[in-house]
């Protein structure tokens, strides 16, 4: 279905000429509108504020059910404090039931007061007990008495004068409850609103502007619901005070409108040259680039500078379409050819073969250890590579894979190399790209060893002023001089023949990961050794700053 829609210039003209709509019409319209903004801004901004104390009674309600919760369920002070029997362990349970709760009354917000009424006893305990005021409040109005329990609900009640939040619940012939003292929210809402406020209070219904204690229709009441309480906190103030402040204004406004009203023909000329014409200019242009016309530029000048600068960005950002277009194209064949020269690296049949070949060998000679070893690796294994979905992985994961790879290992080539390394703490918070390092064990185990010969194989990481350095350092059948001169200068001619292919693949990866700035050098003498080094930049702040190591 095709979209109704109108020219700039029609919506322009029509909104010119509705201005033009009689004064007293307009005033009015302005006067309402602004009367009935102020109000809503206000309503909102004092609801806001109510919200804002509710939620923390609402808070203190859950944490004070959660703690008598607690204390019913699996504190044996309160146990024992449900017997009943008079002797020291009681008193002693009294005594922990008191700290145990101040010190939950430090450590989050909840209720002001708690008792604990012993009704076997007559035995009352509140805490903290610092007026006679709540003993004279719980022992009047058959408070103990189980036909008015309300186990799941609050209520509210007036001590001297103060509002609190009251609950009492039973178990056996103790009950138990808390209070909320209500007053010092009252006192925070006068200090901080501004506003000249009639009355505030709490209620369990919401109240009418005829009720004894407002006796004003024109009183705007503002109620937010406690919904764990039940109960309402009220806020009633005067309606006069939302038009206080806009009567003055008035006439200037109408006063702006009618100025308006004259000078539209001039605005209405202007807003074309400036807006309408250079606007249009940019949707022809935007039009020929989506057709094709990738050559299309805008020649045109403009009197407004922001219409000049839009018209240079759309020419620069043609001019980049065209490149990048091209530098996209040319990306995504160099990471499809990089991860496919990884996933050559990742599925070797003969390293799959030798490895269950040595299981079967383990499992035919009854070697469960060795055995079981080697297929938590395999599994290990597996599961890194088969949730290779991310581009960079932190080393410690990889690390631990390359322990294992290595232990195992043993298991073929007893005796034949040993394994130092020394790592600074920050690296383990470094991302690499997954089985890079790895690699590099699996090829010293594969080349490098000599038979009859132990190999010393060593690994060091370190990171040093946003600069990350791996040397894998062996001192086994090393390499010629012409493999060494080949790496080192990245010319890999041999790469259609699978020669060299993964350290070409380790070095691309590392350029591509790392902006081109990674490199990849060995030192190695035949029957000497081979040392790789691997180096990259890497700002480690950085990357603790923005990002969580779990992997996303």
């Amino acid at each position: 279905m095709k979209k109704n829609t109108t020219t700039l210039t029609f919506k322009i003209l029509m909104l010119l000429i509705i201005l033009v709509i009689p004064l007293n019409i307009v005033s009015l319209i302005v006067s309402t509108v602004m009367i009935r903004d102020a109000r809503t801004s206000i309503i909102n901004s004092v609801r806001s504020t109510i919200r804002t104390y509710t939620d923390n009674i609402d808070q203190i309600i859950y944490n004070t059910n959660s703690t008598l919760y607690e204390l019913n369920e699996r504190d044996s002070d309160f146990l024992t404090l449900i017997d009943g029997q008079n002797d020291l362990s009681y008193q002693l349970s009294k005594t922990g039931l008191t700290k145990t709760i101040r010190n939950k009354q430090t450590l989050s917000p909840m209720a002001d007061y708690f008792y604990f009424y012993q009704d076997s006893l007559g035995d009352l305990l509140v805490i903290p007990h610092n007026s006679s005021s709540f003993d004279d409040f719980l022992y009047s109005n058959n408070y103990f008495d189980k036909d008015q329990l309300s186990h799941a609900s609050w209520h509210l009640a007036t001590i001297d004068g103060t509002p609190y939040l009251t609950k009492i619940s039973a178990n056996g012939s103790l009950y138990y409850g808390a209070f909320i003292q209500l007053e010092n929210a009252v006192s925070d809402i006068y200090e901080y609103l501004n506003y000249p406020i009639k009355a505030i209070s709490f209620t369990e219904e919401v109240p009418s502007p005829t009720a004894s204690y407002i006796n004003d229709r024109r009183a705007i009441i503002i109620s937010v619901k406690c919904s764990r309480a039940g109960l309402y906190l009220n806020l009633i103030f005067d309606s006069s005070i939302l038009v206080s402040s806009i009567s003055g204004w008035r006439w200037f406004l109408i006063g702006i409108i009618i100025l308006y009203i004259i000078l539209v023909p001039l605005l209405y000329r202007y807003i074309r040259s400036w807006v309408i014409a250079p606007l249009a200019r940019l949707n022809t242009a935007h039009r020929q680039l989506q057709s094709g016309e990738e050559n299309y530029r805008i020649t045109q000048g403009s009197d407004s500078a922001e219409f000049e600068q839009a018209y240079a960005s759309f020419n620069s950002m043609a001019e980049s379409l065209q490149n990048l277009r091209l530098e996209k194209i040319s990306n995504e064949l160099a990471r499809k050819q990089m991860l496919l020269d990884n996933l050559q690296l990742q599925i070797r049949p003969h390293f799959l073969l030798n490895t269950f070949n040595l299981l079967y060998s383990m499992i035919q000679t009854k070697k469960t250890q060795p055995a079981q070893e080697m297929i938590l690796y395999l599994s290990q294994y597996f599961r890194y590579l088969f949730q290779y979905n991310k581009e960079l992985e932190l080393f410690s994961k990889e690390w631990e894979l390359i322990l294992q790879y290595l232990k195992v290992s043993r298991f073929q080539h007893p005796d034949a190399f040993t394994f130092q390394y020394e790592l600074d703490p920050e690296i383990n918070l470094v991302r690499i790209p997954p089985l890079l390092l790895h690699n590099f064990f699996e090829n010293i185990l594969s080349h490098a060893l000599v038979h009859g010969q132990v190999v010393h194989i060593m690994f060091n990481g370190f990171y040093d002023n946003g600069t990350v350095t791996f040397q894998i350092a062996d001192d086994g059948q090393g390499m010629s001089d012409k493999d060494v001169e080949i790496i080192n200068a990245g010319n890999y001619e041999d790469y259609s023949r699978g020669f060299h292919v993964g350290l070409r693949n380790s070095i691309t990866r590392i350029k591509y990961f790392y902006n081109q700035q990674g490199s990849i050098h060995v030192d190695s003498a035949i029957n000497e050794g081979t040392i790789f080094t691997i180096t990259f930049p890497y700002n480690l702040e950085e990357d603790t700053d923005n990002e969580s190591f779990d992997g996303k």
